[in-house]
């Protein structure tokens, strides 16, 4: 069943966000240049079309009952703002897209209302958004394959919120990543009654309590936690406790755990990951936690991971001409005390030829690769440093965007009898 279990859990992360492929009409309706509110052009529209909002001050509680894209203007403040205490933004129809908020309230809270609320809706995308100041940040019940990634959700009480819809339709094979889930005065994130769900390469930061609760009363089971970063939660408890949770969850996948800001490992063979097992709770154990802080970047929509423990470091890369042409990835990477990065360059995307630290060739200390990566690992002394990385450009892969929803749904249907079947086992 384990062995079914993380079948499941490769095919749902490696189905990339750009394979929702929704037929969405021609039709852009611009708000306020066509309507001067959102919820006026969200009933106005027909299915799939895209709802572009200016930058601005919105005063609403939005109902979206139909697959939509809503999107704020990039690199503006577009906010929605509840003056009252209720849910901000309601979603009861799956394949939505909503993107560039900012989603606050301009009241405190005293019921349980959220800032996004996902009802028994699939396949939605909640990306790059600032979501602040409601009880809960984000509410996903009853839904499955959402994707809530690229946001900042912060000074909630619960940051993201899992649980079922209704008392009897669980919530599963939701995608949390890379998000920064921080200073919300409860839980960063809890998952309440729900399944085979992936939380990965968040920051998961200084929340009251929990960075990440499963309670045992729930019969949440199946979620996979791995590569995020824990640092610094749970100041209610008096001590550090990052995370709780029941057993049959899982806190690493293909290897790799989680950053544990509490935990000092040991990493004889220059990989990053920890030779000892961390235990941040009872029943959660995480048999390969990261030696330094976890993040991806995306490039041609593949992603390049770093684990390091440097101070700081900036990321940027440069495509020559076409295909087959010459790559280079940059690194600024400054730090005042001995640092160490390894560098996972997927082979799918990129052809690797050399490295350079400061402008002299540099040999790394440990070399490997596999199916999908080749890991560079690279240490110096304190100081600031250039790094750059040479090689070429494969072409993207069209692998993950040609996977089509019926093979999706062929995935839920495997997950459903892998927990028909646990369920006889247990009987």
């Amino acid at each position: 069943m384990k062995f079914l279990c993380l079948i499941f859990f490769l095919l749902l992360i490696t189905y990339s966000t750009n394979c929702f492929a929704l037929s969405k009409s021609a039709n852009e309706i611009v708000v306020p240049t066509d309507y001067t509110t959102i919820q006026d052009a969200i009933n106005a529209a027909s299915s799939y079309d895209v709802i572009y909002v200016k930058s601005g001050v919105y005063k609403e509680k939005l109902l979206v009952d139909k697959p939509l894209f809503i999107r704020g203007a990039v690199g503006e403040t577009v906010a929605i703002v509840a003056e009252d205490d209720a849910d901000i933004l309601t979603i009861e129809a799956s394949n939505v897209t909503v993107s560039n908020f900012l989603i606050c309230k301009s009241v405190g809270y005293s019921s349980k209302s959220a800032g996004v609320r996902l009802s028994n809706a699939s396949r939605c995308m909640i990306e790059n958004n600032t979501i602040v100041g409601n009880f809960i940040g984000v509410l996903i019940e009853g839904g499955s394959f959402n994707f809530v990634q690229n946001n900042v959700v912060t000074m909630n009480h619960y940051g993201i919120f899992v649980r079922r819809y209704q008392h009897d339709v669980e919530s599963y094979g939701n995608v949390i990543f890379n998000n920064l889930i921080a200073n919300n005065s409860w839980n960063g994130i809890e998952i309440d009654w729900g399944g085979a769900n992936t939380v990965s390469s968040n920051t998961i930061s200084y929340n009251f309590a929990f960075g990440l609760e499963i309670p045992d009363y729930t019969p949440s089971s199946m979620n996979v936690i791995f590569h995020n970063n824990f640092v610094g939660n749970a100041d209610a408890f008096g001590k550090i406790y990052q995370a709780y949770a029941p057993e049959n969850n899982y806190w690493n996948f293909s290897g790799e755990g989680n950053y544990w800001s509490d935990f000092y490992g040991v990493d004889e063979d220059y990989d990053a990951i920890s030779d000892l097992p961390y235990v941040p709770s009872r029943n959660v154990i995480d048999y390969f936690p990261l030696m330094g802080t976890f993040r991806t970047f995306t490039v041609c929509n593949y992603n390049v991971n770093i684990i390091s423990n440097a101070s700081a470091y900036e990321f940027s890369y440069s495509i020559t001409n076409d295909e087959g042409q010459p790559f280079v990835i940059n690194l600024l990477i400054s730090s005042d005390s001995e640092w160490f990065a390894r560098i996972s360059l997927p082979k799918h995307l990129y052809s690797f030829s050399s490295l350079e630290v400061n402008g002299s060739s540099y040999e790394c200390r440990n070399f490997t690769e596999n199916d999908s990566y080749i890991n560079l690992y690279l240490n110096c002394s304190s100081g600031v440093y250039v790094v750059r990385i040479y090689g070429f450009l494969i072409g993207e892969s069209l692998l993950v965007c040609t996977l089509s929803l019926t093979f999706i749904y062929s995935v839920l249907i495997c997950y459903k009898k892998v927990r028909r079947c646990a369920k006889t086992i247990k009987a």
